[in-house]
């Protein structure tokens, strides 16, 4: 296997298991927790995004084009784009949310066992740190 193939799949796995994480938390007090792990799943992806762009932007000097001068215009495009990525993120999802539901709970039988220690330091870890990370890079880059 190829070195992108074998991220794709952890990073597929990644937030296949963050779906989880996050449906069963909501699932206790919403009938529908489908949206709500859909967007959990597409804020860490932003995340990532963000120490992407920071990592681009401090160590190439390359940042996002943009559209006008003014950052209010340009972070208020980027609303469509947002609402656009999600509305894709919630309709994959709601696909797929049966077989990664079937396939977790085959794996953790009590919700103790999902939310271990290991699991919630592991989601607040790859939650938290690429986000700080990434603001941290752009700070220091401009």
């Amino acid at each position: 296997m190829r070195v992108t193939q074998v991220l794709c799949t952890i990073g597929a796995k990644m937030y296949n298991f963050f779906y989880y994480f996050i449906y069963q938390f909501a699932k206790r007090k919403n009938p529908a927790p489908e949206s709500y792990a859909a967007g959990g799943v597409l804020f860490m992806v932003i995340s990532h995004l963000a120490l992407i762009a920071g990592l681009a932007r401090y160590y190439l000097g390359y940042s996002l084009p943009t559209v006008s001068d003014d950052s209010l215009t340009s972070r208020l495009i980027l609303i469509p784009i947002f609402f656009g990525i999600h509305w894709l993120t919630a309709n994959y999802y709601e696909c797929i949310s049966d077989r990664i539901v079937e396939r977790f709970n085959a794996k953790y039988k009590s919700t103790s066992q999902l939310y271990s220690p290991i699991n919630i330091a592991l989601f607040c870890i790859s939650l938290i740190v690429p986000l700080t990370i990434g603001i941290f890079l752009v700070n220091l880059s401009t």
